[in-house]
């Protein structure tokens, strides 16, 4: 399950020195769902995305600067979530990255390709 797609994440990236601080997730849905569903997740709340809370909330938490921060994301509501946070955006094509949505700073046609732009990116503003 996803347990397990964390941890070959933190593996692959400890492999390469970097590491995950926190996993942030909306556990609410304020539309569809079904009979046995527990009530009091369905509503509308600031960190369903493309509301941008759960950027914040770890920026907050962390002291982080948006203004140089990044998301990396496939879908439009990714793309959003990061503009309405103040991040710079890079939209994968994998996924739902074929959907319509706003214009991100950037394009990539995977999230490797995503970590270098940002790697050229910020070397080439240093």
């Amino acid at each position: 399950g996803v347990a397990r797609i964390h941890a070959r994440m933190d593996r692959l990236l400890a492999e390469n020195g970097a590491f995950v601080d926190a996993l942030y997730y909306c556990p609410h849905h304020p539309h569809g769902g079904f009979p046995e569903e527990r009530p009091e997740y369905k509503i509308e709340c600031a960190c369903r995305k493309p509301s941008p809370g759960m950027l914040l909330a770890a920026a907050e938490r962390f002291n982080i600067d948006l203004s140089e921060s990044w998301l990396i994301g496939d879908s439009p509501r990714d793309i959003e979530a990061g503009q309405a946070a103040g991040v710079k955006t890079i939209r994968v094509k994998t996924g739902h990255g074929d959907k319509p949505g706003p214009e991100p700073d950037f394009w990539a046609d995977n999230l490797e390709s995503a970590v270098a732009r940002i790697f050229t990116t910020t070397s080439q503003n240093s």
